[in-house]
């Protein structure tokens, strides 16, 4: 049974937590990916903002093999516009 005190380990060894990432981490198709995208519809958008990370909820959906949301203007419409970042 999973306890708070397991779940969150006060002193874990960078070598263990590099193990642990590594068997948790699997390779996914391009299909397995597309699915798993249409199977929600809210998600994050990271940007990198000048010297730091942004990171924005968003609701978005799946159409003809792209990734489609709605902002309002500022920070992410900018990086949903390819002219702008030029």
């Amino acid at each position: 049974m999973l306890t708070r005190e397991n779940r969150f380990p006060t002193a874990v060894d960078r070598t263990e937590m590099t193990s642990m990432a590594e068997k948790a981490s699997v390779e996914l198709s391009e299909s397995e990916c597309w699915a798993l995208l249409r199977a929600s519809s809210v998600g994050r958008l990271a940007v990198w903002l000048e010297d730091h990370p942004e990171i924005f909820p968003i609701n978005y959906a799946v159409d003809h093999g792209t990734v489609v949301f709605r902002s309002s203007a500022g920070t992410k419409s900018l990086f949903g516009n390819p002219m702008r970042l030029r």
